[in-house]
């Protein structure tokens, strides 16, 4: 029988045992560290059953021996001398009750027996391949002191004799007669002796150890003297288990141990274990040592597991090789546990690699090793951000799901639906889709008008292609949407004669672009062109008689719809004589109308004939008479309430459809072209003491200045004295004197620059003396504020620190103060920007002109005839009509928020004034920057409406805009402004 032994920890396991020693006695060895002690103590041999090998001891020979139930047996060879009272080994069961081990004693304890000489020899004894036995003797000895014999010995030796074969039992060796033959091994050193019974008495438990190199041997107990008992004897032999080292994993076959010291096996790699060798196999090998025990440290080659499982701990202590449970694979011979499948995949069935879940996929690029990814899932709330009869933005936020990469992006599609909206099939061809991704914003281009289209919104990665080659398509958002009524297409006209004096008229409109409410048609002679005709009518036919034979004529079809006419289609046509001469009618549907019309029109350009006509004079003899002042006394301002709706058109555009409330630059009051006649504002030159030039323009130049005995003011005051050149354009001078008539028929207010004073006497330049505001133009005010510089900055000090969210908000609410007031006064600023707005101390913004003074560049205005127009900052019917209202001014303030919220950026960046123009007429509105609300946002978009009647009134703006003020929400999170991305400075 095998049993196990446990050898000593190493010096790692002893200090740990002193460090936990200290502990216990600084604590007193209080109950808690004991406690400690212990559950640390059986933690610690715990772990050690997985460090340390283990040895086996082979039992050879116990004796007493057990022969039955209840019957002990030992039947070992007494030898020696007899007589004279020595006495000799005998066995006995004590008291004589044989169900109890049997034992051997001799003592020789009176005081005239001779020196003893008594062996015990025992039967043959298989040591079998043992190099070395221990023996174990547990035995009892008295102690001398109470034994009177001058022989008395406290001990007894030990030897031994081999044989290779087995010997019969009349051959034992008998070491009385042989000494020679056996060979000592050791003497007994007993740890306790007894002073009383050997039975009762404490038992000594002795190893000897001898080395053997043949299969049998005898042992013989040599006895000198004294009193001793003997219990039981031993004989066991260690050899080194068959064991897997859990640390390299080589199977060792087991090994009997050697003599001294230890020997080199071989090992091997169990492919019934499923192990490879990681090495060469002849390099396989461990150390048996002579207690048994394999050498943790001393051991060459390493076994793997093989393809398909991977290395585990065992509840032993040691290794093996298991199958990869299921999310793990091994792709390799290793000694290590099998690795965790990539996300998304799982195990295939040879457990050597991981298969890409169903729809989930890796690219050509990635290895087995890495992830598997799937379709992201649909953007996130869709909706849409502008939309006109052309042109349409959607934006969207990212979706839930990301697919497992991080190479999200996105593409856009559209397609034309039925009136309905409920069939969409057909591709929006001639659109142009543009998405981008950073901002996530669609826009797409050239759509057809009051049409329904379907536009989805797919989120990809890199794994969407081969997605869709396996027929996983990309999930998306949708958006059924209805372009904007338009103006409608061109028709197309069929002329039939009728008769030598009357044709039929039909025609068709494809596109209606939207509900078409009735067809204008006009017909002429084309030699006469001025004998124009119209009529409306809602058929899509008419009959035109009484036309001259033989002559040739135009008729032309406009179709009309709430947005208004749409272009003209035009067929000419002789009309043939048939000799047929009809009464010249023409039949027209409400003809009553049409004359009244007629009437009205043909007065309409009489009026515009007498005035054009009376303005060209007035400007005329202004031209030769500004030199010399008039006197003009100043109205109040007018009271018409559509004031703050009238349409200023601009000389250099065409004017379709002038009427008698709006005003031109021919038709304006004389009060504006001249001089004023008001004393109380005039200053006299000498009073005026320059400091420095703050800026530069084309037909003026502002400088900063000390003033004295300015109207109502005492003492000096620091000024901006803005003066027209000499020699400069007649028109020029009439925007001067403009703009100081307006200031002057206003009172003061807290958001517009303050009029000190004048100098228009002749005799010297004419100058408006301003409120002076120290850091100069807004512009230039958000940009240094940047850290940037800008070379037509007016202001003399620098911003002291970075601005907030709310210095920009309170900004952008004193310039709608001050546009209402503005806007209450009838007066259109038609420059609305961030340059001509000022800053002063307290960062109070004020609405001026000042950036007139500035040098200009060809990205801000763009000339026309007699026009100066800012292009950037125009809405499209400024542009493409001449129209200045009120409402331009709003449009113009929705752009003054773009540069406020992005610090300073130019409108448009990038863009001329050219791809302006081109830009609004597609729809194309700027997109949200990142770190602005959709709340402030959806403000900018009103502002900027198609129709200047949907835009929002200043009192409105105002209003709003001190609710976002005072609100706790942050609307502008300048903590993620990107300054890289607004840094277009057009002017610098």
């Amino acid at each position: 029988m095998a049993w196990i032994r446990e050898f000593p920890a190493r010096s790692f396991n002893k200090n740990v045992l002193g460090i936990i020693n200290r502990m216990s006695f600084k604590m007193h060895l209080s109950m808690n560290a004991r406690i400690c002690k212990i559950i640390f103590l059986f933690l610690l041999v715990v772990h050690n059953l997985s460090v340390y090998t283990r040895a086996e001891s082979v039992h050879v020979i116990t004796v007493p021996k057990k022969i039955s139930s209840s019957q002990w047996t030992w039947n070992w060879k007494a030898t020696g001398p007899t007589g004279g009272g020595v006495d000799q080994w005998k066995n006995a069961w004590p008291n004589g009750d044989i169900s109890k081990p049997v034992q051997y004693s001799v003592c020789d304890a009176s005081p005239n027996t001779p020196k003893a000489n008594q062996w015990l020899t025992s039967t043959d004894i298989s040591s079998g391949l043992a190099n070395r036995i221990d023996i174990i003797i547990e035995y009892a000895m008295s102690d001398c002191s109470v034994i009177n014999n001058q022989y008395c010995r406290q001990n007894f030796s030990l030897y031994l004799h081999e044989s290779p074969t087995q010997l019969p039992d009349k051959s034992f060796p008998n070491p009385y007669t042989n000494l020679g033959i056996f060979e000592k091994i050791g003497t007994s050193s007993p740890k306790v002796l007894t002073t009383g019974s050997l039975d009762q008495a404490q038992r000594n438990k002795e190893t000897f150890s001898a080395m053997v190199n043949k299969p049998y041997a005898y042992l013989a107990l040599y006895y000198q003297g004294g009193c001793v008992k003997l219990f039981s004897v031993s004989v066991q032999y260690y050899q080194c288990p068959s064991i897997k080292l859990s640390s390299n994993l080589v199977q060792l076959p087991q090994t009997i141990a050697p003599a001294n010291n230890s020997t080199k096996v071989k090992g091997s790699c169990s492919s019934a274990q499923h192990l490879k060798p990681l090495t060469n196999e002849s390099d396989l090998y461990g150390y048996c040592q002579d207690d048994g025990e394999w050498s943790t440290d001393r051991y060459h080659g390493e076994c793997g597991c093989d393809y398909g499982y991977g290395k585990v701990a065992t509840v032993s202590g040691g290794s093996e090789c298991r199958a990869c449970p299921l999310g793990t694979y091994s792709d390799k011979v290793s000694n290590s546990n099998c690795a965790t499948c990539p996300l998304n995949s799982e195990q295939d069935s040879s457990r050597t690699s991981c298969d890409c879940k169903p729809n989930f996929y890796r690219t050509d690029k990635q290895t087995k090793f890495d992830s598997c990814a799937g379709q992201p899932s649909a953007p996130q709330g869709l909706s849409i951000t502008f939309l006109n009869a052309s042109f349409v933005t959607v934006t969207w936020s990212p979706p839930t799901d990301n697919g497992g990469r991080t190479d999200l992006y996105y593409t856009a599609e559209c397609k034309q639906c039925n009136d309905q909206g409920t069939e969409c099939i057909q591709e929006c061809t001639g659109s142009n889709i543009t998405v981008n991704q950073n901002s996530r914003l669609a826009s797409i281009n050239s759509l057809s008008a009051y049409t329904n289209y379907q536009l989805k919104v797919y989120a990809k990665n890199g794994v969407s292609k081969l997605a869709e080659e396996k027929n996983d398509l990309a999930k998306f958002a949708e958006y059924i949407i209805r372009t904007k009524e338009s103006v409608p297409g061109i028709p197309v006209v069929t002329v039939k004669q009728l008769s030598s004096t009357s044709v039929l008229l039909s025609w068709e409109v494809e596109e209606k672009n939207g509900v078409i409410t009735y067809y204008q048609v006009s017909y002429y002679p084309v030699d006469h062109p001025s004998n124009v005709k119209k009529f409306n009518t809602t058929s899509t036919n008419a009959s035109i008689t009484g036309l001259e034979t033989g002559k040739k004529y135009m008729f032309q079809v406009q179709a009309s719809s709430p947005i208004g006419l749409g272009p003209s289609a035009s067929q000419t046509m002789v009309v043939a004589d048939n000799q047929e001469k009809q009464r010249a009618d023409v039949t027209v549907p409400i003809l009553g109308t049409m004359v009244g019309i007629l009437l009205f029109g043909i007065a309409v350009l009489v009026i515009v004939y007498f005035v054009r006509k009376r303005g060209r004079r007035r400007a005329s003899a202004t031209s030769s008479s500004l030199d010399q002042k008039q006197t003009v006394k100043f109205a109040p301002p007018p009271k018409d309430p559509n004031m703050n709706n009238g349409i200023v058109f601009l000389e250099g555009f065409n004017n379709p459809q002038e009427s008698h409330d709006q005003e031109t630059p021919e038709s304006r009051d004389d009060l504006y072209m001249v001089v004023p006649d008001d004393a109380n504002w005039e200053v006299p030159r000498e009073n005026i003491s320059v400091i420095k030039r703050l800026g530069s323009g084309n037909f003026g130049y502002v400088d900063k200045a000390i003033a004295i005995g300015l109207p109502g003011i005492p003492g000096q005051v620091m000024v901006a004295v803005k003066t027209l050149k000499e020699n400069v354009k007649l028109r020029d001078k009439e925007d001067f004197l403009t703009e100081l008539n307006l200031m002057m028929r206003m009172a003061p207010h807290r958001h517009v620059v303050r009029l000190y004073g004048c100098c228009t006497i002749p005799g010297g330049p004419q100058s408006i003396i301003l409120e002076y505001l120290p850091y100069g133009d807004l512009l230039g005010y958000l940009r240094r504020s940047r850290g940037h510089e800008d070379s037509y900055c007016s202001g003399d000090l620098r911003p002291e620190s970075r601005l907030k969210s709310k210095d920009l908000l309170r900004f952008g609410w004193m310039i709608a103060d001050g546009m209402s007031f503005l806007a209450d006064n009838k007066c259109v600023h038609r420059d609305l920007a961030a340059r001509n707005v000022l800053v002063g101390e307290n960062k109070i913004c004020k609405i001026s002109d000042l950036g007139l003074a500035r040098k200009v560049s060809e990205d801000i205005y763009t000339r026309s005839s007699r026009a100066r127009l800012p292009v950037k900052w125009m809405p499209p019917e400024s542009i493409f009509f001449g129209q200045s209202t009120i409402a331009s001014d709003v449009w113009a303030y929705g752009i003054v928020l773009w540069e406020l919220f992005t610090l300073g950026d130019s409108p448009y960046p990038g863009c001329n004034g050219n791809d302006v123009t081109r830009l609004l007429r597609e729809g194309y509105r700027m997109p949200k920057p990142p770190h602005l609300s959709k709340i402030l946002y959806s403000l900018m978009l009103k502002c900027w409406k198609d129709k200047p009647e949907e835009r929002p009134p200043f009192n409105t703006i105002r209003e709003e805009i001190n609710t976002y003020f005072k609100a706790t929400e942050d609307y502008i999170n300048l903590d993620v402004f990107e300054d890289s991305l607004y840094v277009n400075f057009d002017a610098l």
